[in-house]
């Protein structure tokens, strides 16, 4: 058992980045309680985060940034397989990951940029309603006054005869 599980983690486990102990297979294959509900847990999150981790670097794909990218570096680049056949995959998780990494923070730049904008443009609708409002307000005053004004121009009249 304790060999079937050391190579369960070196052939398939380590292509999640999960790494048991030799602690942690000892309790396995000793059937240790709740050992492998533990293992099959963290294999879950593993997993989900390898999903999620596709799924966003699809939706990156799809967007014109990559384009930009491209030119720079091969976000695919080629791998021989065992055989020496090529294969369009990725060359390695790390620079898949690294890829999603310096895309994940352009678009978080992006998306801080977008908020502050958002935030003066908030700030800017506020000032023009104000300056409405006081506007509107000084039109009422001067409408509301015209006999204030005309009389002015009459005790001006007089003044000068």
């Amino acid at each position: 058992k304790r060999l079937n599980w050391q190579m369960l983690n070196k052939n398939v486990l380590d292509r999640f980045d999960l790494h048991l102990s030799e602690m942690i297979i000892n309790d396995l294959s000793n059937a240790k309680l709740r050992t492998i509900e533990i293992l099959l847990f963290y294999l879950r999150l593993k997993i989900n985060e390898e999903i999620q981790l596709r799924q966003e670097h699809q939706a990156l794909l799809s967007l014109s940034t990559v384009d930009s990218l491209n030119d720079k570096k091969s976000i695919l680049p080629k791998r021989t397989s065992r055989n020496g056949q090529l294969t369009e995959n990725i060359t390695s998780k790390s620079t898949y990951r690294s890829t999603y990494e310096q895309l994940r923070k352009q678009c978080l730049k992006q998306q801080e940029d977008i908020e502050i904008l958002q935030m003066k443009i908030h700030r800017l609708e506020r000032v023009t309603q104000l300056k409405d409002n006081r506007i509107n307000e000084l039109s009422r005053t001067i409408q509301d006054c015209p006999h204030i004004r005309s009389n002015t121009v009459i005790n001006n009249k007089f003044k000068k005869t």
